[in-house]
């Protein structure tokens, strides 16, 4: 049976109409997108539902044989008495999505076991196992079912197998390419006919004479090489009267192929075995040995017979059974069973192995399969699917957790040349684009190849494909295809990937595509700008050799609009039910982020600050300001910045600078005359309008400006005389007039106005508010005072005088000399009354001069001339 799947996977997959799930996902993703979505190898496959699963009659169910038809039905048989609610008796068909499939009806289906099946090419069945019947008809181990799953008549059994104690069994079956049948079990006769355990059926069912085999015990295994040597395996340890334990090969004709000598065989009985391309034999079973070589239930052999010691399973499955075993198309094998572990890594009763024996971790199982509470699965049945699903069939009720009975399918592998999403899925028209997106998925690929989109014909047959596009490389890609002229109209229509390097063919798309008659219309599209700012707007416009047009994202054809952000639009021109597309991409750069600073936000009025803004690549501030150009502010205003990025988008930022007015404060003060106001710096003594700023004094920190009103007290000191009269000037005071001879007070003259009735010299102390000053002293001559020289013994010489001016006479005690309008020019007071005094009068001008002279309590009053 493994022969026949491999040989469907590998020599018919042209005929192959798998859907892949996966496709499903990338039709709305990027090819990248369905790489990353690619589901954990070990995932149970959503859209495989099974429901309540198989059961027997309240017994765990065993599905022993399943085979996949070319459509994706999956046939299972075993031994069960339902499907998810539906009564089956052993054989049932499932849909692709795990329905059952009510188009085969197994009526009352078979009375025992069902433990080998395979499919012929012209959908018919063949069935063996231990049962006697199959819907009511006596087939004693084997039996032929039509597609719909009645009774084939046509294939006569006879009384078919018998057995040494009654009925016979069938283990194991492969179909040949004529169509012959290979049977092995355990068996003595067929119809009649004495055999032992192997035989060859003719597609009638009856006895092909021109096989010869015997074999001395039960056969589990059959494969059938690509050259038509068969392979067998089970309990046995003879063939043909020769030795051979457990494994063989055989010629076409029966005899036995002595170009493959397996030595002592194995120990034990074999299981399962698969075929891989090179010859090599992989065998699984309860055999702990080899040819005498330690081999833990599973072995690798050569072609020729010889271990193949390339393939190192170390301790292997230890004491536990593997029952079952597939190969994939990378030449990874998935073995099944009821283990625990292989070669010391922990997997409950399915694993899979890389070619040369080590695990392969990207399996993952979790907690693997379970047969009820406290016992391990039994996993009798592996079918790598097309698509790189796997089915498992089997004795088990859960697997990682959850509840599955009987038979599950798991993510797998992605297969090589895969088809994971086309573009456009549906709309063929003569000249259609279509976008091939596909994956590598497990092929490798060399330099120099190429992949080829092809295109079935109206049937979905690959006979004579057409090639639609091609693209170089050794990766995933997209192929860019056309449906080309000439293509007629169909609806069965189907697309692969093929390589060149090497030759590999991929699974088709998996769905019929349809093709009209109609031709695809030309149409172009254009945008107004492919680049734009955020906030912008663009138009695009398409043109279409015939049709109509529309844009997809809401777009209007002609009209502006504004796009959120970069986006591809597709125009598509639609014309006799053919459509073609054509597509712009708009990119919408952002706009920069301007974030505008200051470095201080609150500033004193002519205070210095700094705007800077960031973001962007360059900046324009108004207000005549500058990024990071200090500046003086004298008004609170708002600065605005525009800053342009690398992509000519620009943005604003605004930043508002406080200026604080400085404080004004005002001050009245009065100071006597010879004090001084101190004002910050300034010490003042005059009366005036002073201004000072003083640092930070304000309220609100800035700089407080103060004005002082400063008043002298008393503020006119000035004396005027009118005669013998003599007045002060300042109004609004108090007044004491002195003599200046001595500075004595003059009792009673405390008037504004004062007439001494002696000659002399006087002053006023003004006194205003709180303070004094005393006025300069002012001569008075009265009326009929001396004016001779030489009179009271006083001499004054020279007169007139010139430079100097000399007085002579008894205890003098004062001089005082003023000019006629009373300004006095020299004013002495002797420390000792003296007898002489000297007194200069070069810078005197000419005229006429009053001299005062006091001795004692006498003054004495004379005039003398100046001469130049």
């Amino acid at each position: 049976m493994q022969a026949f799947i491999y040989s469907l996977f590998n020599l018919n997959k042209m005929k192959n109409k798998y859907t892949i799930t996966k496709s499903v996902l990338t039709g709305v993703c990027t090819f990248l997108c369905a790489a990353a979505l690619q589901a954990q190898p070990g995932t149970p496959d959503p859209g495989f539902v099974t429901g309540t699963g198989f059961t027997d009659n309240g017994n765990v169910a065993y599905i022993a044989a399943m085979t996949l038809q070319p459509d994706g039905k999956i046939v299972s048989a075993g031994s069960f008495t339902g499907y998810n609610g539906t009564a089956r008796k052993n054989i049932i068909r499932l849909n692709a999505d795990g329905s059952n499939d009510g188009s085969f009806s197994p009526g009352t289906g078979f009375d025992e076991m069902v433990s080998a099946i395979v499919r012929q090419t012209d959908g018919k069945l063949i069935a063996g196992g231990n049962f006697t019947s199959y819907n009511g008809v006596t087939n004693n181990a084997i039996v032929r079912i039509n597609a719909n799953g009645s009774h084939d008549a046509s294939f006569s059994s006879g009384s078919g197998f018998g057995g040494k104690k009654g009925a016979g069994s069938v283990s194991a079956l492969a179909l040949q390419s004529d169509g012959k049948v290979l049977a092995g079990g355990n068996f003595i006769d067929y119809n009649g006919t004495g055999v032992e355990n192997l035989v060859r059926l003719n597609t009638g069912g009856t006895l092909d004479g021109t096989f010869s085999a015997s074999v001395n015990n039960g056969v589990s295994q059959i494969v059938i090489q690509p050259d038509g040597k068969i392979i067998i395996a089970g309990n046995f340890t003879e063939v043909n009267g020769t030795a051979r334990a457990r494994i063989a090969r055989l010629n076409a004709n029966g005899t036995l192929d002595g170009t493959f000598n397996p030595g002592s065989g194995f120990d034990q009985s074999v299981r399962a075995i698969i075929l891989q391309p090179d010859g090599k034999i992989v065998a699984n079973g309860s055999f702990t040995t080899y040819n005498g070589t330690a081999s833990a239930k599973i072995a690798r052999i050569n072609a020729n017979g010889t271990i193949d010691a390339s393939f190192n399973t170390g301790t292997g499955f230890g004491s536990e059974n593997p029952f079952s075993l597939a190969l994939q198309p990378d030449g990874k094998i998935i073995v099944g069973g009821n283990f625990l572990s292989y070669n010391g890594t922990n997997s409950k009763c399915l694993i899979r192995i890389n070619s040369d024996g080590a695990v392969d971790t990207s399996l993952k199982t979790g907690t693997g399969f379970v047969n009820g509470a406290n016992s391990n699965g039994q996993l009798w049945q592996l079918i790598p699917q097309p698509d790189g699903k796997l089915l498992i069939g089997g004795i088990f009720t859960g697997y990682n957790g959850q509840s599955y009975n009987g038979i599950i399918r798991l993510e797998g592998y992605t297969p090589a040349l895969s088809i994971v999403s086309l573009s456009p899925a549906t709309g063929y028209c003569i000249g259609t684009n279509v976008a091939v997106q596909f994956s590598t998925g497990i092929g490798s690929f060399n330099t120099g190849n190429t992949f080829t989109a092809q295109l079935s014909d109206a049937a979905g047959n690959f006979t004579s494909p057409t090639n639609i596009g091609t693209l170089t490389g050794t990766a995933s890609g997209i192929i860019t295809a056309a449906i080309p002229t000439g293509t007629t109209a169909g609806t069965g229509y189907r697309i692969r990937v093929v390589s060149s390097n090497p030759a590999q063919t991929g699974p088709d798309n998996g769905s019929n595509i349809s093709v009209i008659s109609g031709t695809v219309p030309s149409v172009t599209a254009n945008a107004s700008a492919s680049a734009i700012c955020a906030g912008e707007q663009v138009t695009l416009t398409a043109t279409a050799g015939s049709g109509t047009i529309s844009w997809d994202n809401s777009v209007t054809n002609g009209t502006p609009f504004t796009p959120a952000a970069t986006t591809t639009y597709t125009a598509t021109a639609t014309s006799g039910g053919c459509s073609n597309t054509a597509q712009v991409t708009v990119t919408v750069h952002p706009l920069p982020v301007v974030v505008a600073t200051a470095s201080d936000d609150t500033v004193c009025k002519g205070g210095q600050v700094t705007v800077e803004a960031t973001g962007a690549a360059t900046y324009t501030w108004d207000n005549g300001v500058s990024n990071n150009q200090p500046f003086t502010a004298n008004t609170t205003t708002t600065y605005t910045v525009t800053g342009t990025d690398a992509n000519n988008c620009s943005n604003t930022d605004q930043v508002t600078i406080t200026v604080l007015e400085p404080g004004a404060n005002t001050i009245d003060a009065t100071i006597c005359v010879g004090d001084t106001y101190q004002l910050g710096t300034q010490s003042l003594s005059a009366a005036g309008i002073y201004t000072e700023s003083i640092a930070g004094a304000a309220a609100n920190g800035c700089d407080s400006i103060i004005t002082l009103n400063l008043s002298v007290a008393p503020d006119d000191v000035s004396v005027t005389r009118d005669g013998q009269t003599l007045t002060a000037t300042e109004t609004n005071a108090t007044y004491q007039w002195i003599n200046c001879a001595d500075n004595s007070v003059i009792t009673g003259a405390i008037n504004q106005n004062f007439t001494p009735n002696l000659p002399g010299v006087f002053a006023v102390i003004i006194t205003q508010n709180g303070c004094s000053d005393t006025s300069d002293c002012v001569p008075v001559w009265p009326a009929g005072i001396a004016t001779h020289e030489g009179e009271s013994g006083f001499r004054m010489y020279p007169n007139p005088v010139y430079d100097r001016l000399t007085i002579s006479g008894e205890n003098i005690d004062g001089i005082i000399v003023a000019d006629i309008t009373g300004k006095v020019l020299y004013h002495v007071i002797p420390a000792q009354p003296a007898t002489q005094h000297t007194i200069p009068a070069a810078t005197w001008h000419e005229g006429i001069y009053i001299i005062r002279i006091t001795t004692g309590a006498t003054h004495q009053v004379y005039k003398i001339r100046k001469a130049n």
